[in-house]
């Protein structure tokens, strides 16, 4: 059976799938991977991964790297402290198909390892840590997760490059910061080295000896300073690149302003205003005399443009207009727009007799005792503050109040005894009932038994992708869903960020039988699907801690998730003891692909750990393996039961 297709890491910075298209591409050596021969010069061109969704890479929009390798990427930051080379990153893409689970069995046995690490044993894994953590967050581990990790190791729950992974995926606040920088910077160095990632156009000789000095210039990297792209090109010319290598030999690209629209701008408005070029640096900005702009946005780190909010004063006339770069102020080029008076003030109108408010119906007029019912005011020119009044009725708040007055709709619940009743509808403006308007209705209430109400019918719950994530034509650029652009490539409503209104990810609390609800760290439910889901707390001694992890071999022993499911059934969480694994299409739907880590609506389910999540959907000739979805990338994959994990248990819809 084959998996489910690789989701994109919507985990906007702390993902970052991104990494840069720079310019020259000549023919190249590359470092090789452990047990990959070197690609000879009369060597076939292999075939590019397909590339995924771009998205925001510190302070520019960036070209990502194929599907699939951003978590291969993360592996060598984690593991081995510095990029991968595109050789090395493609080889584990075509290997391991981009399972992390053999990727990380497989990377701890290699030779860089060794060069790196030395051996390491039960003995030294401490060291080995402590250098990780010096590397990504240039601090000492804290006694407590180092010993958690060393223990792991000693256990067998994790390999030595899984660890380091586990350190990277856990990261949080300012560690967290580190990490997106560091792989930021990591992409483009990558995208550096091979813009096309394809073996063929190679612009830089990357290779062992070039390791320690990557590894240092990584490290100096921190929470509060990232490399820009033209910072990353730099030192790769300056500190890895070869005096015969293409980046060094061949001349800086010299930047280009090509054009600007529009080309004229009223005066006292904003106008956004669209750059395009070649080679623009990425701190590159407009100057303009006699006006206020806002920082850049949509800023390409392949130097093809980026978008400026202005709002010109003064008089009208031309103005020139330069694009410069933001920390020397040095002039790329200079155009010149029209600045133009602003429209007249309309002339002021004579005020308008105030209409008299009327009322034609109030339905419906017999009404069942003791159940809600909705109330449907129609009339002309009715007040904004209208409500309706009935004796020994509670109505909540008018709702779908029209704005031309034609009427509102109001749920009222009456008690008492059958019979009629006047129904009036007045002004709320008052405390002694408002003004009446117009006359008085009857309604007749009646002791009758409502009909049910419809089954639920579950509903596929929207990815999470908003409306400002859509591809525009032409490019890899995500713009506005109503952008033109974006339209010209798909039609309406067919990108997932032109559909977000259609079934929107919605969760509510779950009610307790006696009055109130319980606390989302109990349980939740899901409007959408019906599935009420287990809610996580932060407390290490508590069962439902959302850092306990769990084995998946079904073998109810101490520490594995069927002992676990037991556990909580036991408890009766939330009144309920038919908890379970999700199957892995359940799970999936939890995951928001438009936010950052964890990948899932943090305000309704808080205390998410980053990881790999455990479901019940086993794999067929594989009794010990399971589908997993990791809460991290996204991503629904095959594991080995014997992995450690966090789970979510689930009951089904009511």
């Amino acid at each position: 059976m084959p998996p489910p297709p690789f989701r994109r890491r919507w985990l906007s910075a702390a993902a970052l799938g991104a990494s840069l298209t720079l310019a020259a591409q000549v023919a190249s050596t590359a470092a090789t991977p452990p047990g990959k021969p070197a690609q000879g010069a009369g060597a076939s061109k292999p075939a590019a991964a397909p590339a995924a969704a771009p998205v925001t890479v510190a302070t520019c929009v960036a070209q990502p790297l194929p599907s699939g390798w951003q978590d291969i990427q993360a592996v060598y930051l984690a593991f081995y402290l510095r990029p991968g080379d595109p050789a090395g990153l493609r080889y584990w893409a075509e290997k391991a198909g981009g399972d992390i689970t053999t990727i990380l069995a497989d990377f701890g046995h290699s030779k860089e390892a060794k060069r790196l690490y030395g051996d390491i044993t039960p003995e030294t894994i401490g060291d080995a840590i402590d250098k990780i953590y010096q590397a990504l967050f240039g601090k000492a581990p804290d006694a407590a997760g180092k010993q958690h990790y060393i223990d792991g190791y000693r256990d067998g729950r994790y390999s030595a490059a899984d660890l380091a992974y586990r350190i990277l995926q856990g990261a949080q606040n300012d560690d967290k910061r580190a990490i997106e920088h560091k792989l930021a910077a990591a992409n483009f160095f990558t995208r550096t080295v091979d813009a096309d990632l394809d073996g063929t156009n190679q612009q830089v000789t990357y290779v062992q000896k070039d390791e320690e000095t990557v590894r240092q210039w990584m490290q100096a990297i921190t929470a509060a300073s990232a490399p820009t792209p033209e910072q990353a090109r730099q030192f790769v010319r300056d500190h890895v690149a070869a005096a015969s290598d293409p980046l060094r030999s061949q001349p800086q690209p010299k930047p280009r302003w090509l054009s600007l629209t529009p080309g004229q701008a009223p005066i006292g408005q904003a106008t956004s205003f669209t750059i395009r070029g070649q080679h623009l640096p990425s701190t590159a900005r407009l100057s303009i005399g006699d006006a206020q702009c806002d920082a850049p946005a949509q800023v390409q780190c392949n130097g093809s443009g980026f978008t400026q909010n202005c709002t010109l004063s003064g008089d009208a006339g031309k103005r020139t207009i330069t694009v410069q770069t933001a920390e020397s102020g040095q002039a790329i080029d200079r155009k010149t727009i029209q600045a133009t008076s602003p429209a007249p003030n309309p002339e002021p109108q004579p005020p308008q007799p105030t209409p008299i408010p009327k009322l034609d119906s109030i339905m419906p007029w017999r009404v069942a005792l003791g159940h809600a019912t909705v109330f449907t005011v129609k009339g002309r020119d009715l007040p904004a503050t209208a409500t309706l009044q009935i004796p020994e009725t509670r109505c909540t708040a008018p709702t779908d109040v029209q704005p031309d007055g034609s009427g509102f709709k109001q749920s009222c619940t009456l008690s008492g005894q059958p019979g009629q009743r006047p129904a009036r509808v007045r002004t709320d403006e008052q405390a002694n009932g408002g003004t009446l308007i117009d006359g008085v209705y009857t309604v007749t209430a009646e002791s009758l038994t409502p009909p049910p109400p419809p089954p639920f019918v579950p509903k596929l719950p929207h990815t999470g992708i908003t409306d400002q994530q859509c591809y525009e034509a032409g490019s890899h650029n995500l713009v506005a869903c109503g952008n033109p652009e974006a339209i010209a490539l798909s039609g309406a409503e067919k990108q997932d960020g032109m559909r977000r209104h259609i079934n929107p990810m919605s969760y509510a609390h779950v009610p307790k039988p006696g009055g109130g609800h319980y606390d989302k760290t109990e349980c939740v439910k899901d409007e959408n699907t019906g599935l009420i889901w287990e809610g996580k707390v932060d407390d290490s001694n508590h069962l439902r801690h959302y850092k306990n992890f769990y084995t998946n071999l079904d073998n109810n022993q101490p520490g594995d998730a069927s002992a676990y499911v037991a556990a909580v059934n036991a408890q009766g969480l939330c009144g309920f003891n038919d908890w379970r694994l999700p199957t892995v299409r359940e799970l999936e739907v939890l995951v928001n692909y438009s936010g950052v880590a964890p990948a899932i609506d943090m305000e309704w389910f808080p205390n998410t750990a980053i990881g790999l999540f455990w479901t019940g959907t086993t794999v067929p000739d594989f009794s010990s393996s399971s589908w997993g979805v990791h809460f991290g990338s996204g991503s629904a994959a095959r594991y080995s039961g014997s992995i450690a994990g966090p789970v979510r248990l689930v009951r089904s819809a009511q």
